[in-house]
């Protein structure tokens, strides 16, 4: 695993927020060949109360737009002496605030800690079917100086605190199949989950809405959020048999408190703030 320096030589200039519920539909990758945008490169409107902003063009330049330093940080597999320091399936990754770096290695279903220099300091998880144990260990979250981490059967564990953390608590979200979850950072969890699969109209590829959903730390619902775009299936009119090269899947991620979504198409993303005071 590599970690590069994210080089940002200006800033990225970004339109003021208003004291509301706001909603950013934010700039096309890449604009259509067939017929160019030419209108105003921010249109804005008010529905329902909620005011909506939306970017049309990039913002960024060449000379504003972030890049990668080429030369690495850290290789942890070049640095490593040891099996923890040799990956398999990595399904992500998270930098927590005192510099130690939070592996998932789906191979063998564990959470590997390392120092900010590259040194093993820590492994949690692994298969198995007790508390702490992983069947398919999917992602992880930051809650603080603790991890949680997802199972694909939507059993949740809490390791901490780290750099020694051991599990603290497990719980479990039922009758959904969380694709993703997040920290809100005030003790609750966004999660967008399946909730239910309609039987497949015809042949092609579908695209089933999720759902957002508010959760406490123990798996109880707080609050639905909204809907997401959700991901592209192929079915055959049967049953969803199989996943379309280089499908589109809704993004969802949350800092300060907000938000963000976006249906991950090649066009536009999305954000918007869920909590706001005024």
């Amino acid at each position: 695993m590599i970690f590069h320096r994210m080089n940002t030589p200006h800033s990225i200039p970004r339109p003021a927020r208003p004291h509301a519920l706001v909603a950013l539909l934010a700039l096309p990758l890449l604009p259509a060949c067939d017929h160019p945008y030419d209108g105003p490169p921010v249109t804005e409107q008010d529905s329902a109360g909620v005011q909506i902003l939306e970017a049309h063009i990039p913002v960024w330049t060449d000379s504003t737009a972030w890049r990668l330093d080429p030369e690495p940080l850290l290789d942890l597999h070049a640095l490593g002496p040891t099996d923890a320091h040799t990956f398999f399936r990595i399904r992500g990754m998270r930098r927590l605030p005192d510099g130690t770096i939070a592996v998932v290695n789906a191979g063998t279903h564990e959470i590997r800690l390392f120092s900010s220099l590259g040194d093993h300091i820590a492994t949690v998880g692994g298969q198995g079917e007790g508390p702490g144990e992983f069947g398919n260990l999917q992602r992880i979250e930051l809650v603080g100086d603790s991890i949680l981490a997802l199972d694909y059967d939507g059993d949740i564990a809490v390791f901490g605190p780290v750099p020694d953390p051991t599990l603290i608590r497990t719980a479990r979200v039922h009758d959904a199949s969380i694709q993703s979850l997040h920290s809100l950072g005030d003790g609750t969890l966004v999660v967008e989950a399946i909730m239910s699969v309609p039987p497949p109209a015809a042949p092609g590829i579908v695209r089933t809405p999720n759902a957002l959903l508010r959760l406490n730390l123990e798996g109880a619902l707080l609050d639905s959020i909204g809907r997401t775009a959700g991901f592209e299936e192929y079915t055959d009119n049967v049953s969803f048999s199989g996943t379309p090269l280089f499908p589109r899947r809704s993004l969802v991620a949350a800092h300060g408190g907000r938000v963000y979504y976006g249906s991950a198409g090649s066009t536009s993303w999305a954000s918007s703030t869920r909590w706001c005071s005024g």
